[in-house]
């Protein structure tokens, strides 16, 4: 299989493989993530990072710095004191309609009123740090508006998207210069600019020749910014969009290296990470690239590299994988199948245990994600080429829209089991972790997981079904 670029990074927005299942996604260069809370809790933020809340709690707040994620009450109108004892410089806030980031100094306050009601209005900031987050705001919005030509920029040439991404850099630098801000933010924003010029690069680099049809190889210009991304500056941690760029410079790093699973170049990325002489740098991308897979693919294939970071990983980098690894243990291979109830086009409830005693092969999919209906011909395929062995095939759509759903099989020749699983009751996100599609899980005829993260049907599908869960003859 050919080395696929991983999708969850902020450069790689263009030609998912995947849709995100509930639309997550992560916004891209100069911008921030989402962040999702599905409960609240306490206001309380570690990492040395220091919340005052006043309101009451009818929503929430999501804080995030580099390495934590907390969820706060919203209130009609509260007002939050943010305040940082660490070295943290940039933290991430969502809330529904509320996307932002705060900046922060050692011993310095950012005072935000916030309400759930006008959520669409700018963050009004008082405090020490009112004037670094009115630039911030400023430049939040800039980078909004240059995103949005983003995809054309990218199919111009190389000196073209180089004079507009420079132009970009250039008016953000004016916001800057033009606000009576600390000597440490102007200082901030001036790495951030330098980051950004290399996402930049790899953005063309990698989407470009996606983009543009016989498009020319990237020049040596492009491939200069790209090799000047290094991984020996631990003040770069601090740039929101450094760790993004990092990984892209290890991907680039591996080259044209065919691999056969995702797996695969994780074990190939890590073992690059061995040769980082910074530790911190180092251990923050293993992190990153284990939880990058470990979020979509799960754990299976991983198990060895997980307890090498285990053992040598600081506290809190450990405890970030375990916590996203653990529910993945669940659906390991060899563990029994987490039942699902279902309902058929008549409105039968079906079982997910009613098929044992076959080998299962399940697609969660939707009618709205092009990528599952791209699978369809080669699921159908691979339906045909086993259509003698003691296998159900079943298509799980978990289309919110039922109408969707019944309008789609009547109006297509669907094969296999066709099955609606709205999620209603949140098993597919809790219990199969399927927060991207199309998602698909193989089990045996035990009703056992094979492979909570199979190979497509348009991959090695064929030959892993084969070799992994139909009894041999």
């Amino acid at each position: 299989m050919k080395r696929l670029y991983s999708w969850q990074s902020s450069t790689r927005l263009f030609l998912q493989l995947s849709c995100k299942y509930m639309q997550f996604m992560k916004l891209s260069a100069g911008l921030l993530p989402l962040f999702f809370a599905v409960a609240c809790t306490t206001p309380e933020i570690k990492n040395d990072l220091i919340v005052q809340l006043n309101g009451e709690a009818p929503d929430h707040l999501v804080v995030k710095s580099s390495v934590e994620v907390d969820t706060l009450a919203l209130g009609a109108e509260a007002q939050y004191e943010f305040s940082n004892s660490g070295t943290e410089n940039y933290l991430s806030i969502n809330s529904p309609g509320v996307r932002r980031m705060i900046y922060l100094e050692k011993g310095k306050t950012a005072t935000a009123v916030l309400t759930a009601t006008n959520v669409t209005e700018p963050l009004a900031f008082t405090g020490e740090l009112k004037n670094e987050n009115d630039a911030l705001g400023a430049l939040i919005e800039l980078d909004k508006a240059y995103n949005k030509g983003l995809r054309e920029a990218l199919q111009q040439d190389w000196d073209g998207f180089l004079a507009g991404h420079k132009a970009y850099l250039a008016q953000r630098d004016s916001v800057v210069k033009a606000m009576p801000v600390t000597e440490k933010f102007a200082d901030m924003e001036a790495k951030r600019n330098e980051v950004l010029m290399q996402s930049g690069a790899f953005l063309h680099y990698n989407y470009h020749p996606q983009l543009v049809a016989d498009a020319q190889p990237s020049p040596q210009a492009c491939i200069d910014i790209i090799e000047s991304v290094g991984f020996d500056d631990a003040s770069l941690m601090n740039v929101p969009e450094y760790m993004d760029v990092a990984q892209d410079k290890l991907e680039y790093n591996l080259g044209d290296v065919d691999f056969e699973t995702s797996a695969d170049v994780v074990k190939a990325k890590l073992s690059m990470t061995e040769k980082i002489e910074n530790e911190t740098i180092k251990i923050a991308l293993q992190r990153s690239t284990l939880e990058d897979h470990i979020r979509y693919s799960g754990v299976d294939e991983i198990a060895d590299n997980l307890s090498v970071f285990y053992a040598n990983a600081d506290a809190k980098s450990k405890e970030s994988v375990q916590k996203l690894a653990e529910p993945w243990m669940k659906i390991a291979s060899g563990n029994d199948a987490p039942e699902l109830v279902m309902k058929d086009a008549k409105g039968t409830e079906v079982t997910l245990s009613s098929f044992k005693g076959k080998a299962v092969y399940i697609d969660f999919w939707a009618t709205w994600c092009k990528p599952c209906l791209a699978e369809i011909p080669a699921l159908e395929e691979l339906q045909k080429e086993l259509k003698d062995e003691n296998i159900a095939f079943l298509s799980i759509s978990v289309d919110k829209n039922l109408e969707d759903w019944n309008n789609f099989l009547a109006n297509n020749d669907a094969h296999g089991v066709q099955l609606h699983q709205g999620d209603s009751d949140g098993l597919v996100k809790s219990e199969y972790l399927v927060y991207s599609i199309p998602r698909f899980v193989l089990l045996n005829e035990e009703g056992k997981i094979v492979n909570a993260n199979a190979p497509r049907p348009s991959g090695d599908a064929l030959a892993y079904i084969k070799e992994n869960a139909l009894a041999k003859k």
